[in-house]
């Protein structure tokens, strides 16, 4: 199903702030990493943004363990120990946004792995979910819209300013 939640209405405030946190910790994540030397990093699957779960290395550095492989290459991160204790502090100090803080701002409820799509097309936030996982109640601000006005509100978007 497909809505659209005006930026000026409670609930569109609350996506507004959602975003800006998404992008801040995402911001927060590419700067930690950029300081380590760091190019590509997976998230855990519990978060949204911000979290470092792993690194990509072309080999696997003393103190660390496999994490998990992505596009053909092996992500590590660092094992539990003293020598690395000060990195897995600053990892997990790093700002996050879970799956569960992701779908609380509108109520969503598809379980811990469910997430709702979210666009932003200037004046409103596009919202497209699956019907059976739609909040109850629906909060009041969010109008569900046709698939047709879905994307041509999407289209325009993306679409280039006129010259």
């Amino acid at each position: 199903m497909k809505f659209l939640v005006s930026k000026d209405s409670e609930t569109g405030a609350k996506l507004t702030a959602l975003r800006t946190r998404i992008t801040a910790c995402t911001q927060a994540a590419k700067d930690f990493a950029a300081t380590h030397g760091w190019e590509q990093w997976l998230s855990d699957s519990w978060y949204v943004s911000g979290n470092i779960a792993g690194v990509y290395f072309p080999e696997q550095p003393s103190g660390w363990k496999r994490r998990g492989e992505a596009e053909g290459k092996t992500f590590y991160s660092p094992r539990s120990t003293k020598a690395n204790a000060a990195l897995l502090q600053q990892l997990a100090d790093l700002p996050k946004v879970s799956r569960q803080q992701y779908n609380s701002a509108i109520g969503y409820t598809a379980g811990p792995f469910g997430l709702y799509g979210l666009a932003d097309c200037g004046d409103c936030w596009l919202l497209d979910m699956t019907e059976t996982h739609v909040p109850k109640p629906l909060p009041a601000d969010m109008v569900e819209i046709t698939v047709t006005e879905y994307r041509a509100r999407l289209d325009a978007t993306k679409a280039p300013a006129a010259q």
